[in-house]
């Protein structure tokens, strides 16, 4: 009868709409998600980023100390020489006065 043919639709319309509330839940359930998964992307991201950074500085730290440590070396050797040479003349003065 057309009063069932009536009840029948309402109840296809009421079931489509459930599945639609369904689906739109579960969707906004996953763009909940995935907003949360690109946040923490970008938290990971920025990390690299700063450790990165820190790394560079730390390379160029190693370098300057590097560097600084090859300067002192020369400078070693060449006050070693100078302390030889002082030490040889004040052997000679010693021995000198020893006469």
């Amino acid at each position: 009868s057309f009063d069932d043919h009536d009840e029948k639709r309402d109840i296809v319309e009421a079931v489509q709409n459930l599945h639609h509330c369904t689906w739109r839940t579960q969707l906004g359930v996953r763009v909940q998600q995935l907003e949360r998964l690109s946040r923490q992307l970008d938290d990971t991201y920025n990390t690299s980023l700063n450790l990165g950074d820190q790394l560079r500085q730390q390379c160029e730290q190693i370098l300057n100390l590097q560097q600084l440590n090859d300067e002192l070396e020369v400078s070693e050797k060449r006050w070693r020489k100078v302390a030889e040479k002082a030490q040889s003349k004040l052997d000679a003065c010693l021995a000198t006065l020893d006469q």
